[in-house]
């Protein structure tokens, strides 16, 4: 039961995320902040703490990278961004 309040709350912080990257990209460019990078990887599980702070590192240097994984949808996400870091896109 705490596992899927924890992930409805997951969903409900992505949708969040989600509608504000809408209204940033009508409204200009746009910029993630660490802290999202960060939420958006924990939403994502990723159970190797140095997998997880490499994750981060990589995302907080590649803005593009970042912009471009959080339009994707939340299940497709580990797949692209494990294919941005090994640089096959």
């Amino acid at each position: 039961m705490m596992a899927e309040r924890q992930v409805i709350e997951f969903e409900k912080r992505n949708d969040i995320l989600i509608e504000q990257v809408g209204i940033m990209r009508r409204n200009g460019t746009f910029q993630y902040i660490e802290s999202h990078i960060w939420e958006m990887l924990s939403g994502m599980n990723i159970p190797e703490p140095k997998v997880m702070e490499q994750c981060y590192d990589f995302l907080c240097t590649n803005h593009l990278a970042t912009k471009m994984l959080m339009g994707m949808p939340t299940n497709l996400r580990w797949n692209k961004l494990w294919n941005m870091m090994m640089g096959s896109n």
